[in-house]
């Protein structure tokens, strides 16, 4: 019996300012393929997605895109579909977390490449493998697919509400207690425990609270 655990990471992460113009000659770069479906939020994300769609034109990759209002089934069946049936290799989910869990999603569902482009630090979902898609009123997270390609761009991440950076803020300081809980199933179920992955969570925690003087200078 294989007793096998497997951890999935991102190919490549990018993080700077004014980096989303240079989206374009990132993909070609990484060789993933000249067909791309852009999905994308309703109100404010729109304007990041043309930019995120023009720089991949620049570079003859072809696109289409998608808006949601939301990351139910529905959503995802309808970004299904379009994948299929123009046959992209790149879904692209540009936003904060809705256009994220459908892109990833669906490109679980496909078998294609996820590219990550958030707008919002509100929460890990920017480079994780699971997606929260709601149907009947009731949120469920779901394995979905890792992004080969995560490009965040400060300038734009750093336009987020407020309460928004301080949610993210706050997700990763729970990172604290959501590891003691692993360590004491571990402990008591047997449960799989990862020190490297452990370990992570705990450098990212220890990072916000060594900077928390900046939430009361309301520096963002």
């Amino acid at each position: 019996m294989c007793n096998e655990h497997r951890i999935d990471l991102p190919k490549r992460v990018i993080v700077g300012t004014k980096i989303i113009d240079n989206i374009g000659a990132v993909v070609r770069e990484m060789q993933l393929g000249s067909r791309a479906l852009i999905v994308s939020g309703t109100t404010s994300t729109l304007s990041y997605a043309k930019t995120v769609a023009e720089s991949l034109e620049d570079k003859d990759i072809d696109c289409w895109s998608i808006h949601v209002a939301k990351s139910t089934k529905e959503d995802v069946e309808k970004t299904v579909d379009i994948v299929r049936e123009v046959g992209v290799n790149i879904i692209v989910g540009v936003g904060g977390g809705k256009a994220l869990d459908v892109a990833k999603y669906a490109a679980a569902v496909t078998d294609k490449y996820f590219i990550s482009v958030p707008t919002s630090p509100s929460h890990d979902g920017i480079a994780s493998p699971f997606a929260s898609i709601r149907d009947m009123g009731k949120p469920t997270s779901i394995k979905a697919a890792t992004p080969v390609l995560v490009l965040a761009d400060v300038e734009i991440i750093s336009r987020a509400p407020r309460r928004n950076i301080i949610a993210g803020c706050c997700d990763l300081i729970g990172k604290f207690s959501s590891v003691l809980d692993w360590r004491l199933a571990h402990k008591l179920r047997g449960e799989y425990y990862g020190d490297y992955a452990a370990s992570l969570a705990l450098l990212s925690a220890k990072h916000i609270l060594k900077n928390s003087e900046l939430f009361e200078e309301k520096t963002f």
